[in-house]
């Protein structure tokens, strides 16, 4: 049940992506949104999601794999539209040339974002409105800003095509999604929580 919560999520995200990645710009790092926001309505489990709330580890291998699994039908969802291809290729050759230090500092960033824009959902913290808010808010940021986001870069090492070459790109954005949230509970969820 865990594992297909998460595969649904995978594919959520990947929608997302596909979203971003045949608008462009504000419009398409806005329209990324609906993956999270599908995420947070059917109350499927994204490891960056739950990285903060779940303590076992276990659990977010399981998520995290489940993801994973769920990028890869995304990406094979995404084959028709070879636009959805390029510009994924295009982002994986952008990640391969700024190495594993940035992409690891931008997923810190990233995953400090994806705990504002989830955990404030998880624990009803704040209106409605405001959450929802939030949630738009910390994607198109870390859209915007290129961000590493573990899931989405799964998605987009999928749809390149690149995959051996640059299977490091996802897992060094793991780790640095991880470290995010856990600032993220150290700092805000400690005092606010």
């Amino acid at each position: 049940m865990l594992f297909n919560r998460s595969f649904i999520a995978g594919i959520l995200i990947s929608i997302g992506a596909m979203a971003y990645l045949s608008i462009g710009g504000m419009a398409g790092a806005v329209a990324f949104s609906v993956g999270l926001i599908g995420v947070i309505i059917l109350g499927v489990e994204l490891f960056t999601g739950r990285m903060v709330l779940e303590s076992d580890v276990k659990k977010l291998g399981i998520i995290w794999l489940g993801n994973f699994c769920g990028c890869a039908m995304g990406s094979l969802l995404a084959r028709p539209w070879i636009g959805i291809s390029l510009a994924s290729s295009a982002i994986i050759e952008g990640r391969l040339a700024t190495g594993a230090l940035c992409i690891g500092i931008s997923a810190v960033l990233c995953g400090f974002m994806m705990a504002c824009a989830t955990v404030p959902h998880a624990l009803g913290w704040g209106d409605k409105i405001g959450r929802w808010l939030l949630t738009i808010a910390c994607v198109t940021g870390f859209i915007m800003i290129g961000a590493d986001h573990c899931i989405a870069d799964t998605f987009y090492w999928f749809s390149s095509g690149s995959m051996l070459s640059s299977i490091w790109i996802p897992l060094v954005a793991t780790i640095g999604n991880y470290v995010g949230g856990w600032l993220f509970k150290l700092g805000v969820y400690k005092k606010i929580g």
